[in-house]
């Protein structure tokens, strides 16, 4: 199933956003597990932003807040933090945004430290050289 969506990714997201459209539309009339499951996968391996987001917007607007932290946890990398946060508080959300905040908050902690730690080693490098120098 991946590799159907793959070949699809070069075409950029118009697949995707086609996709999600015509899943919209049949999950109102039936909503079922699999056919929102579905939705979930399209959003993630589209790897688009404007995908996922537009699917998160639409949950919340028809008032499903099952799907909201589900969808929050599959497209973790793609959703910025600021929509979701305001979608949350617009919506009454804020127990199930609470769990992805604190992952993007250690999340962006790890990445810090990791550029901090870089950094660090790149300037002791330099400064050695020019001691050499």
């Amino acid at each position: 199933m991946i590799g159907y969506f793959h070949k699809y990714q070069i075409d950029g997201t118009g697949f995707f956003q086609t996709k999600i459209l015509a899943g919209k539309n049949r999950c109102l009339f039936r909503n079922t597990t699999s056919c929102t499951r579905l939705l979930f996968i399209t959003a993630a391996v589209s790897g688009s932003i404007d995908v996922a987001e537009n699917l998160l917007s639409h949950f919340v607007d028809i008032g499903n807040k099952e799907w909201f932290p589900a969808l929050l946890y599959v497209c973790f990398d793609l959703l910025r933090p600021d929509v979701v946060e305001e979608l949350s508080m617009q919506y009454g959300h804020n127990n199930f945004y609470m769990p992805y905040h604190i992952q993007i908050s250690r999340t962006t902690r790890k990445q810090l430290a990791s550029l901090e730690k870089g950094v660090k080693e790149r300037s002791k490098g330099s400064r050695q050289r020019a001691a050499r120098s």
